[in-house]
This record gives structure tokens, C-alpha cells and sequence, in this order.
């Protein structure tokens, strides 16, 4: 498990947890999926608005998300949501 966990920490998936008071004994590490070591887009489609925004791992928002009018054609689509998704791409994680 100690194997699987360190590999986790580097790829940056996991992170450390701050921890309460220690109550004695070994202490724990706490972990968490990633906040920002590593993000997740989200993209919401819907017939008049489509919507991209950037999380962590751990589902918290890192940005407001970034609305624009739903295009007529698949192909326009598409190239608006990789120009919304560019700039979120550029953050950390």
C-alpha cells in the first residue's frame, strides 16, 4: 500500500492533508485527492450556452466558469471549446 500511495504523491494525484492535533502514537498522514497538482475540465453543453470550467480533483472550483452561445455546427463547437479550454489548461496542475 506504501508503494502505491509514495507513486500517487509524485504524480501529483494526492496530496498531504493538514492534521489535527496528534493524540499520541504513530502519526498519521492524511491524504486527499489533489486540489491543484492536477485539475479536471468540466464542460456543460446545452442548447442556447456551453460552459468549461477547471477543478481539482478534489471538485473545487479553481475559476468562474466560461460561458459562450452554443454554435450552430459541430465543428464550430468543438473549436469554441478548445479555445475556452486553452487558457484554463495554462493553470497549474
Amino acid at each position: 500500500m506504501s508503494k502505491a500511495v509514495a507513486s500517487l504523491l509524485r504524480s501529483g494525484l494526492v496530496e498531504e492533508a493538514d492534521l489535527p492535533e496528534p493524540t499520541g502514537g504513530r502519526p498519521a498522514t492524511r491524504l486527499r485527492l489533489a486540489s491543484t497538482g492536477a485539475q479536471v475540465l468540466g464542460v456543460v453543453v446545452d442548447a442556447d450556452t456551453c460552459r468549461v470550467v477547471r477543478a481539482g480533483l478534489d471538485g473545487q472550483l479553481h475559476d468562474e466558469p466560461h460561458s459562450f452561445s452554443t454554435h450552430g455546427t459541430y465543428a464550430d463547437l468543438i473549436d469554441s471549446l478548445a479555445r475556452a479550454a486553452r487558457p484554463l489548461l495554462a493553470g497549474p496542475g
